[in-house]
């Protein structure tokens, strides 16, 4: 024992060098991520903690739910490791319920519940458990914390289960129990490694938590276990830290090696001896750490299993790909180890990815750093220079040889070379006709399908002609799928498909004709739903711009005729005149992470136009929602904005209304309501807490529209753009173009919507005026809605 001042520690215990900190009996060092973590958990907001082995993210993980439970807020840890993943999709999923049930002793018999509601899919009965079951019985906040999670990158199943928590976190909006569950993912790994689908990962609502290194403040607890009076055991601190820059672990070993050695007066240079014998002795590299930073590297597989945790690596091979992938990471880290480079820190680069998992790396300030002066010395550029793929370093001397022996040999390789054009230029040339070749048969059975169009409603059979296009205009349809399709009769949802899809890839003259026989054919419908009138309303404008107007007209004035019978006179909308101008679109700060679908920023011009002031309300379309959403409308539900409506509904109500959806331009221009900052009042977040609903104010529901007074002093007088309800608008969800256009409509094909103004379920970074979500235009959410334009 050693005692020192008030504090009386075991040398022996006090440093974690293997495992967590709790498992070990050692001392928890605090670190801002305690209280970032803590906060997130008691709001109940979706965090994730993902970074590099052995900085500490389990014991964070079990030092918070300790914390929690004082605060009578009941969590539960999974290791997936001990699921495994030779698990089938139903055993690994039961797995994770059974964790569940065991922590939080709930009453049901599991296996009897999974079997008796084997009706239903396994993701669905994973969300119901945790609704039907979990919340039922626990009346307390929960947060479910889920470890290594880096396993499922091998399992072929879990993109269901990211969805489940996105789909859990988003339906907080219609289910005021879910408010009460979290979670919490940890691991060794990027977002774009667990989940292949970017339109159902929960990442992009979730918050990020960085675990930093030790700062010395952070790390002055440690100081204690050394043996030696205070003073000098604080100098002896900052030496240490001089060569670990605060790595939790390499921190922690190098001071139990001091205490091993048994109280005395250490000097700078007895510290860096004590380095050079721990972590350099012989150029081996025997320490887990380094060994884990190694493999990381360069994926060697035969050393892997040696290294507790590696199993991301085992399963590696070292194919010429992954040779590539090695050589790339290998490549940037001999650039950020040169004295004069910089390198800059780029979210979407694989290799800089794969150099932050590792732990080597980390940014400052926008430029990538080795991490601590032990890793230099180790992995220094002779390092680099030795485990340099082969295959890799043959290339190169390959491209050295036959620059070399294109000096020499210039006027032979030339030949040689145009030999080659020339024969690939002739290739080049023959797919070109069979392109064509192909084109004019896809073209030839397009006017087919109109001629057989015209045939058949001219005889009375507009339902066979309507299959008969819809099949042929599909490419590379076989013949017998068609026939079959002509005994089919169409639905409003092929009807809405063949309005969205029947022009593409045909002429001006034949894709006027086809929508204008199609759209005939839903006016001849006796009854038309409100999905297929938007739908409708779409095409037609549509043909407006392709110089069909009378057609457009037509449509337009039928269509509207009926929804006023339908509903009645529309109610006044309160507007707002937006003066034109030229504004910078998309991020104002593109180093921000939530911004990838927001570059590049460029120049606008839009011209005056006006906006409703604020999202269509329950009370403006009360019989819409009456007869056709089926709830009834009660005086406090009016002031709620409008949601669970598609882009066809929010097209045809904007009709009735008077008015039409806005463009993905207009909308990002009234939001910022001459700004250039991330939201239309500047760039502090904190404000936004008085200007708008999001997630950590909102309490998980939506509020009554302009209920901020804070809202009244935007520029324009708009409301609720930052917030409460995503709003649709016109375009299509594509990547930005180069170049802006004034009033841009967006691309011309695309399966996808655009959704902007951030909701009262998401992170106040997911409100800023250039965020954009894509979204299938047939979805409906309870948290989407609309507002107008004209």
């Amino acid at each position: 024992m050693t005692t020192l001042g008030l504090i009386s520690v075991t040398r022996s215990s006090i440093y974690t060098t293997g495992g967590n900190v709790h498992a070990s009996g050692g001392l928890y060092v605090a670190r801002q991520a305690d209280d970032e973590l803590m906060q997130l958990c008691r709001n109940g907001v979706f965090a994730y903690v993902l970074t590099a082995r052995q900085m500490g993210k389990s014991s964070l993980m079990i030092q918070t739910a300790r914390s929690l439970d004082n605060e009578h807020i009941r969590s539960v840890m999974i290791d997936l490791t001990g699921i495994g993943t030779q698990a089938t999709a139903e055993q690994w999923y039961l797995g994770l319920l059974s964790a569940v049930q065991r922590r939080l002793e709930l009453g049901t018999d599991l296996l009897a519940w999974w079997q008796a509601n084997q009706q239903f899919g396994i993701v669905d009965r994973l969300t119901r458990f945790f609704q039907d079951q979990l919340l039922t019985q626990v009346a307390q906040p929960i947060v479910i914390f889920v470890d290594e999670i880096d396993t499922t990158i091998k399992l072929d199943f879990t993109d269901d289960f990211y969805a489940a928590i996105r789909y859990l976190y988003m339906a907080r909006a219609h289910d005021r129990a879910l408010t009460r569950l979290s979670f919490v993912l940890i691991g060794t790994a990027t977002p774009s490694d667990l989940i292949r689908d970017p339109q159902r990962t929960p990442f992009n609502i979730g918050q990020p938590v960085a675990l930093d290194d030790f700062s010395h403040e952070e790390a002055r607890p440690l100081a204690a276990g050394l043996g030696i009076p205070n003073e000098a055991a604080d100098e002896t601190l900052r030496w240490v830290l001089e060569w670990t820059r605060g790595h939790p672990y390499l921190t922690q070993r190098l001071c139990a090696e001091l205490s091993c050695r048994g109280p005395r007066s250490w000097s700078k240079a007895d510290v860096a001896e004590l380095v050079a014998r721990v972590f350099f002795h012989r150029g081996e590299i025997q320490d887990s750490n380094l060994q884990f930073v190694r493999d990381r590297l360069i994926w060697r597989p035969a050393d892997a299993g040696r290294d507790e945790g590696l199993s991301d690596v085992v399963a590696m091979t070292k194919s010429s790909d992954s040779e590539h992938r090695m050589a790339e990471a290998l490549t940037v880290y001999r650039n950020v180890l040169r004295p004069l480079s910089r390198v800059a820190d780029e979210e979407q680069s694989p290799a800089i990815a794969r150099l932050k998992l590792s732990g080597i790396v980390r940014s400052t300030n926008g430029t990538l750093r080795v991490r601590n002066p032990i890793y230099r010395q180790v992995f220094n550029a002779s390092w680099v220079k030795q485990h340099m793929p082969v295959g890799y370093l043959q290339a190169q001397l390959r491209r050295r040889g036959a620059a070399i022996l294109a000096l020499l040999c210039g006027l032979l390789i030339f030949a040689a070379l145009a030999q080659y054009a020339q024969n690939r230029a002739q290739e080049a040339a023959e797919a070109a006709r069979e392109a064509r070749e192909r084109a004019r048969e896809a073209m030839r059975l397009r006017r087919l399908a109109i001629s057989i169009w015209k045939k058949q409603v001219t005889s009375g059979n507009p339902e066979l002609a309507f299959n008969a296009i819809a099949a042929l205009l599909r490419e590379d349809t076989p013949r017998d799928q068609i026939t079959a399709l002509l005994d089919k009769r169409a639905t409003d949802e092929t009807l809405r498909s063949l309005l969205v899809a029947s022009s593409e890839g045909l002429e001006p003259e034949d894709a006027i004709n086809t929508r204008r026989f199609t759209v005939n054919w839903v006016l001849a419908r006796r009854k038309r739903s409100i999905e297929l009138i938007g739908a409708c309303l779409a095409a037609a404008d549509t043909m407006q711009r392709m110089g069909d107007h009378i057609t457009a007209q037509k449509v337009r004035d039928r269509l509207l005729i009926e929804m006023s019978q339908r509903f009645g006179p529309p109610p006044n909308v309160t507007w707002a005149s937006i003066p034109g101008g030229v504004f910078q679109m998309g991020c104002s700060d593109c180093s921000h992470t939530y911004n990838k679908d927001e570059k590049p920023p460029h120049r606008v011009e839009v011209s005056p136009f006006e906006i409703s002031r604020s999202v269509i309300t329950v009370g403006q379309v009360r019989l819409f929602v009456e007869q056709i959403q089926g709830q009834s409308v009660t005086a406090k539900d009016a002031t709620l904005p409008v949601v669970n409506v598609s882009w066809y509904e929010a097209t045809a109500l904007a009709a009735w209304l008077g008015g039409r959806l806005p463009t993905e331009a207009e909308w990002e221009y009234a939001a910022r309501g001459g700004s250039q900052t991330r939201w239309w009042f500047g760039d502090d977040e904190d404000r936004l807490k008085d200007v708008d609903w999001y997630a950590e104010n909102s309490g998980g529901k939506i509020h009554p529209v302009c209920s901020r007074a804070e809202q009244l002093r935007h520029p324009w007088s708009l409301c609720d753009v930052h917030g409460n309800v995503f709003e649709w608008v016109f375009d299509r969800y594509r990547a930005y173009p180069k170049l802006g256009n004034s009033n841009d409509n967006g691309p011309s094909d695309g399966n996808l919507r655009v959704l902007r103004g951030g909701a009262a379920v998401v992170s106040k970074e997911l409100t800023r005026s250039a965020n954009r979500e894509g979204q299938p235009p047939e979805q409906k959410a309870p948290v989407v809605g609309f507002r107008l334009a004209r």
